[in-house]
């Protein structure tokens, strides 16, 4: 990371990085965005990245990311664009994540969040796009429930989070429709998933077959 101090942006989304991400990515002070997506990094988000106060954007969806969100990334302050969707985090979401009001979107869909929906996201008024969809969560209180149900996602509200698997819903991508664009995302997400998972399995697997394939599709999606 030496002389890259200045750096405003860094992008290295679908390069099929993997491993851990390294906390010495901290030290870039001036970064504003910072894209690690659809890779294959794994492990827990580093609690240094709260250093990096200038950030703007932060993606590190579609790796295989596990452990809880680090109450530390609440200091980002300037942040306007988070995005962890399609890794494996789980635990509660971090209360601290209420504290970004300047956020305009946050996608933590497709996950392993358990409990509830912070009381503290009440403050991310007036946000743009909230995605909490396919985790495991309930909204705690009247005031939290109120303020998500503003929220809905391609036709799908966070509620949907409430499925155990996305397969059982059918409208996999959240555009209100159930039809072959599901089955992709289907894939997509078994794909970044444990394939030997039998939870998964049993899931995508609509046949029976222990195959996940386009014989599963007219059992997920109802065609006309």
């Amino acid at each position: 990371m030496r002389n890259l101090g200045s750096w405003q942006e860094l992008r290295l989304n679908e390069n099929r990085l993997s491993g851990r991400i390294p906390a010495a990515v901290a030290r870039l002070p001036f970064l504003q965005v910072l894209d690690l997506s659809s890779n294959l990094l794994t492990g827990s988000i580093p609690a240094e990245l709260s250093g990096l106060t200038q950030l703007t954007t932060l993606d590190l969806s579609g790796n295989s990311l596990t452990g809880t969100i680090p109450g530390s990334l609440g200091e980002l302050r300037n942040l306007t664009s988070l995005n962890l969707s399609h890794n494996r985090l789980g635990g509660g979401i971090a209360a601290e994540l209420g504290n970004l009001t300047k956020l305009a979107s946050l996608d933590l869909s497709f996950n392993h969040f358990t409990g509830t929906v912070p009381e503290d996201f009440t403050k991310l008024k007036p946000i743009l796009g909230l995605r909490l969809n396919n985790n495991h969560l309930s909204a705690g209180s009247e005031t939290v429930r109120q303020f998500l149900d503003q929220y809905h996602s391609g036709g799908a509200t966070w509620s949907s989070s409430q499925s155990l698997w996305p397969g059982l819903l059918g409208d996999l991508n959240g555009d209100g429709a159930k039809d072959v664009l599901d089955f992709v995302a289907l894939l997509r997400l078994v794909r970044r998933m444990d394939a030997l998972n039998p939870d998964t399995l049993k899931a995508a697997d609509r046949n029976g077959d222990q195959a996940v394939d386009a014989m599963d599709l007219r059992l997920l999606v109802p065609l006309p």
